[in-house]
């Protein structure tokens, strides 16, 4: 979008929602931020509106472009939200691509693998995740692992990235948001108290809230965030 004569543009946020979820997912964080920013959301091939539909070529690169594309036609600044696997999405999308990300939200998110055991694992998962969830069998080629180059590029990256946990997730998903915190050199963690998988709906308060910390460390040009990131 254009901006004023000497006044910079608003920021945009780009969220990602995680596997069997659609876009939806962001309801609370849509209805804070949206006076503040330039919100995108955005479903992934075969969820949400795209249900069923995905391409022959599919797989975790052709979802990663997506995104990329999607950054790419923002006014700038970005910044890349992202719910578990679409966290790492956004994560592989700043770290491997050209994309002029200025900082990286990622709630329930983890690394990746740095071994063909790990992906193995995770592919065999999402596979009986797919069935478990009903979709077709094609869905699980859009988020299944094919390298490591989101975890082997953590130590060199400097982006700008808040790391959610909920204190009550998973320990895979615990271990997998300290892992990225204790890797990249300017990432940070905030745990959620109470919170499981789903903290962006569960305790949208506290999420929108270090959201907005987080971007007004990134953006002190605009110096205006929401007075109440509660979703209310």
């Amino acid at each position: 979008m254009d901006s004023e004569p000497g006044v910079s543009p608003r920021p945009t946020m780009i969220l990602t929602h995680g596997y069997g979820d659609s876009r939806a997912a962001w309801e609370a964080q849509v209805r804070a931020f949206t006076p503040w920013f330039d919100i995108r959301t955005w479903d992934l091939p075969g969820h949400g509106d795209r249900h069923g539909s995905v391409e022959t070529d599919a797989d975790i690169g052709t979802t990663t472009a997506e995104l990329e594309a999607l950054v790419a036609q923002a006014s700038r600044p970005v910044v890349l939200v992202g719910h578990s696997v679409g966290g790492y999405v956004a994560l592989r999308c700043a770290l491997t691509t050209a994309a002029p990300v200025l900082g990286v939200v990622l709630i329930s998110t983890g690394p990746g693998f740095r071994s063909h055991t790990g992906i193995t694992r995770w592919n065999v998962m999402i596979d009986r995740m797919t069935s478990a969830l009903s979709l077709p069998a094609k869905t699980a080629r859009v988020v299944r692992m094919t390298d490591f180059v989101v975890a082997e590029g953590l130590p060199g990256s400097d982006l700008p990235t808040l790391v959610v946990r909920g204190a009550e997730d998973r320990q895979v998903y615990l271990d997998g948001g300290a892992y990225i915190a204790a890797r990249m050199k300017r990432a940070r963690l905030c745990d959620v108290a109470g919170a499981g998988h789903d903290p962006h709906r569960t305790h949208a308060s506290e999420v929108n809230a270090a959201i907005t910390q987080f971007v007004a460390g990134l953006w002190p040009a605009r110096g205006r965030a929401p007075s109440r990131p509660d979703g209310r």
